[in-house]
């Protein structure tokens, strides 16, 4: 039985448990993403930082469907010590989420020529740096 539920209710399909179906297969859905993606860093020299960082990017999706099934299907949703953390956290990511959204729309982009060629190197903190110089100084 305990197997049973480890791995997502009847014969492991997400959608099949009993009880509130549809919220808790969001739940699970939730952790066999979160799964994956943490299997990944064991993967990231093979698949490459470009798309380790793009599967990287279905981390808030994963954490979105485990909030919904946390506040639809949880047992203890009406408790305010669960309330609390759950309303904190959207605040914050949705907070973040519209400065990054807002934000990127104020910054200037980078203006690109049709000459510019890029050159790769890193600081300090070992963040890349990309910077474009005409094909004459290379």
């Amino acid at each position: 039985m305990v197997a049973r539920v480890a791995i997502g209710g009847h014969r492991g399909l997400p959608v099949a448990s009993s009880y509130r179906p549809f919220l808790t297969g969001l739940g699970v859905l939730a952790a066999y993403l979160a799964a994956a993606l943490s299997l990944t860093y064991y993967m990231r020299g093979r698949v490459g930082a470009r798309r380790w960082r793009r599967a990287h990017r279905l981390i808030p999706v994963a954490w979105a469907l485990a909030a919904v099934h946390v506040v639809g299907a949880g047992t203890d949703a009406g408790s305010l010590w669960l309330q609390v953390p759950v309303a904190l956290t959207a605040a914050l990511v949705i907070a973040l989420l519209g400065e990054r959204v807002l934000g990127a729309r104020r910054r200037p982009r980078a203006i690109r020529t049709p000459f510019a060629r890029r050159t790769r190197g890193a600081d300090a903190s070992g963040r890349h740096l990309t910077r474009a110089t005409p094909p004459d100084s290379a």
